[in-house]
């Protein structure tokens, strides 16, 4: 378990550096976050080949249903990607030009 809390440890530090990102548009943000999120991954697989070693993939879970871990993988590489893409503030912005909490007052 120790091992998915560095994962999420590093996943929220590098959302956090991707919203300074987002906000400021400043670059080292973008790295920091990319490099948290390779951080994370890199966790994420030392837990899922703790974890293949003692449970069958996929593993039922009465809260989630099956739980595959592998194919969780293709969605921590996303967050790696999406950190990648971001183009800063333009981004954070959305769809209007008063960002993104303007089109939930609507």
């Amino acid at each position: 378990m120790a091992l998915l809390g560095k994962y999420y440890a590093h996943k929220i530090d590098g959302a956090a550096q991707l919203a300074l990102h987002r906000e400021t548009g400043e670059p080292q943000h973008r790295a920091a976050a990319v490099g948290e999120l390779v951080r994370a991954a890199e966790y994420w697989q030392l837990y899922t080949t703790t974890a293949l070693r003692q449970y069958k993939n996929p593993l039922w879970t009465n809260r989630v249903g099956y739980c595959d871990w592998n194919k969780l993988r293709e969605e921590v590489l996303n967050d790696i990607e999406i950190a990648h893409d971001s183009s800063g503030r333009d981004d954070a912005r959305r769809q209007t030009p008063e960002g993104p909490r303007a089109a939930l007052n609507e």
